[in-house]
């Protein structure tokens, strides 16, 4: 196996063969889908395989690179140009991210000085109409990067901000001392049973979580019994707020294009100081006293993401809305649970009924009068979308049609 090319015949490939005709099953799948980023466009899935997840970054490259070509091919003219990939934490896909994001080669993408501190780039390629196309820009799921966040304070780590330890147990001191109606919080929301769950990421960050901690590390003399200052608090108060600026960056319908621009230079300033504070101060270590290096690498991929595409949107398409919202991987559990979820269910797809279920799910959405999807994945609102522009519906049989063509060269190479 070279990549996607599987050639087929007699010898060690018959192993392949025999493979489907017992119908093994893949212990993972594997899913590829085009998001452009407009909440009336498909989310379409190009490529759906099983897979044994046992390839390195190397091989994801090629993969990558081979991907890039038959996009450039096929549906660029259709769609415009690829911007790059996303991810919501694999390991592979982020080392690779950081090796081309810190490349020097070729003409790179700057919409701040290098000088002044942009560190995360992507090529530059200059088109015949003055403008430019960037491609190959990383980025890491938002929503992925706000659970772990939240998840991290439930974490053996001893997370220290400034001189205060953080834990998200002293959310309690909260629940203990202001009604329900203040903070909202629910027990749930400090156990997290579910880390999954990200609606309850967002509560534990929300604006009236850090008024309530504010409170108490301020006090009140007025009350009749009067509330001693909780400054022990200080360290909670700050990591929420930092992780509350990080979620106005991507869903804060309020916040400006250069607001947002703000809040993403306010997360990545404040983490690099935090950084450099934990590795410089005797007694603190970075694996014992900060979040995780996964953690901190996907937050920065995200926020200089966000400024990339600003800045691109603002010199290419000045008159288009920036749906920084559409960014991430979250286009692909909803997909996977319109299949069916995969491992709730225990279903076991063959390819045949992969691909079916994928063009049929497009053939739904192009049909106006067809109905609903009747159960939504936990945590997302999923809407048929029926689209009122006259050229759409062309549009979209385009996709599909070259969807089957790129799975066909993708399966054999030809």
């Amino acid at each position: 196996m070279n990549g996607f090319d599987v050639p087929v015949g007699d010898g060690e490939d018959g192993n392949i063969v025999r493979a489907f005709e017992t119908y093994r099953k893949g212990s993972y799948g594997r899913e590829i889908l085009i998001n452009p980023l407009h909440p009336l466009l498909p989310k379409v899935a190009v490529c759906i395989h099983p897979s044994c997840n046992k390839f390195d970054n190397r091989f994801v490259l090629h993969q990558w690179q081979k991907l890039d070509r038959l996009y450039v091919q096929y549906l660029e003219p259709v769609l415009g140009p690829l911007l790059g990939g996303s991810s919501d934490g694999d390991s592979r896909c982020r080392k690779l991210m950081v090796q081309m994001a810190q490349s020097n080669e070729g003409n790179r993408y700057y919409p701040i000085p290098r000088e002044e501190g942009f560190v995360v780039t992507s090529n530059k390629e200059d088109t015949q109409e003055n403008t430019y196309i960037i491609r190959n820009t990383p980025d890491q799921d938002y929503i992925h990067n706000v659970k772990k966040l939240v998840n991290l304070l439930l974490h053996v780590r001893t997370i220290m901000v400034g001189l205060y330890f953080t834990h998200l147990g002293q959310l309690e001191e909260v629940r203990a001392n202001l009604g329900a109606d203040e903070h909202g919080l629910t027990n749930n929301d400090l156990v997290r049973d579910d880390r999954q769950n990200y609606k309850s990421c967002e509560k534990v960050c929300q604006n009236r979580v850090c008024v309530c901690i504010q409170q108490l590390i301020e006090g009140d003399n007025t009350l009749p019994e009067p509330r001693r200052p909780v400054v022990y608090l200080r360290g909670l108060y700050v990591y929420l707020k930092i992780a509350a600026t990080y979620i106005d960056i991507f869903l804060n319908p309020t916040k400006s294009l250069v607001s947002r621009v703000e809040c993403a230079a306010t997360v990545i300033i404040f983490l690099a100081i935090w950084h450099n504070y934990i590795a410089r101060t005797p007694g603190l270590k970075l694996a014992d006293n900060f979040i995780t290096k996964e953690t901190y690498t996907d937050v920065l991929l995200s926020c200089h993401l966000v400024l990339s595409v600003i800045g691109y949107m603002g010199d290419n398409m000045p008159n288009q809305e920036c749906h920084l919202d559409q960014l991430g991987t979250d286009c692909v559990e909803n997909f996977l649970s319109k299949m069916g979820q995969w491992v709730g269910n225990h279903h076991n797809y063959t390819y045949g009924v992969n691909f079916a279920h994928m063009v049929r799910m497009e053939e739904i959405q192009l049909n106006p009068n067809a109905p609903s999807y009747a159960r939504p994945h936990r945590g997302h609102t999923l809407k048929k979308r029926v689209l009122g522009i006259d050229n759409m519906h062309t549009c979209r049989m385009q996709i599909l049609w070259i969807t089957q063509v790129m799975l066909s060269v993708l399966m054999t190479g030809k």
